[in-house]
């Protein structure tokens, strides 16, 4: 039985600050050329490897990409760009695309879109930021596995609501492993992408507030990455970019 905990991985620690993103109905490598990344300095790496292998400094982040059944996948340590709205809108284009923020200052963010256009978008557990264009099913679901699993974080819970949706969880074994792997530039969501338009659903007396700004880079400086530094040799990528 698929169970909201089976995302916990993500959330101890292992990033300090990441988006992730999925995807339906598109490549690895075609996921990566949305994000605009230079394939050819994309590398099959393992999460141990990642960080010494593609050095991304201080302000950069590091994009992994896989697919999943008919998704794809892109967990971007220490990058906000997954939160785009005109990324989001071209991801989601003639498709559907999830994506999950959870920051290193503790704001943790979800949003939903298809065929281009937002549907839902929320810090999960408060209710006073959930914006949506109609109906809101994934707070709903998110909501219900809060009360389903005493105790489980709100952002695990709305990673569970995006598994029974996609129809599974990724696993710490399939990031222990080898992804496409590229490093991105440092990246600040510009003017207006914050703030998606979508209509408050409990809309607060007096100015509404858009909720707390995503910051440019999400990396600490004075916390050291994460990761295992020994140098390590990229295994070569015989894939081709795909559509």
């Amino acid at each position: 039985m698929q169970s909201p905990k089976d995302w916990e991985w993500l959330f101890n620690g292992r990033y300090l600050g990441f988006t992730v993103t999925f995807t339906r109905d598109i490549s690895p490598e075609g996921l990566l050329s949305k994000y605009g990344a230079d394939l050819a300095a994309a590398h099959m790496l393992s999460f141990s490897d990642m960080h010494s292998v593609l050095q991304p400094g201080l302000s950069g982040a590091v994009l992994r990409v896989g697919d999943f059944k008919d998704w794809s996948f892109a967990i971007e340590a220490f990058g906000i760009k997954g939160m785009d709205a005109t990324l989001l809108e071209d991801l989601s284009r003639d498709s559907e695309t999830f994506a999950v923020h959870s920051g290193a200052n503790a704001l943790d963010l979800m949003e939903h879109w298809r065929a281009g256009r937002p549907l839902e978008k929320f810090e999960p557990g408060n209710p006073m930021t959930l914006r949506a264009s109609g109906s809101h099913p994934f707070w709903d679901a998110t909501e219900r596995l809060r009360k389903a699993y005493p105790g489980v974080m709100y952002v695990v819970a709305a990673m569970g609501s995006i598994g029974e949706h996609i129809g599974g969880s990724l696993s710490r074994a399939v990031d222990d492993g080898e992804l496409l792997s590229v490093a991105l530039p440092q990246f600040s969501l510009p003017p207006g992408s914050f703030g998606t338009p979508l209509p408050l659903v409990h809309p607060p007396e007096g100015n509404p507030s858009l909720g707390r700004r995503l910051p440019g880079s999400i990396r600490p400086d004075e916390i050291p990455p994460p990761y295992p530094t020994p140098a390590a040799s990229p295994r070569p990528w015989p894939g081709k970019p795909g559509p």
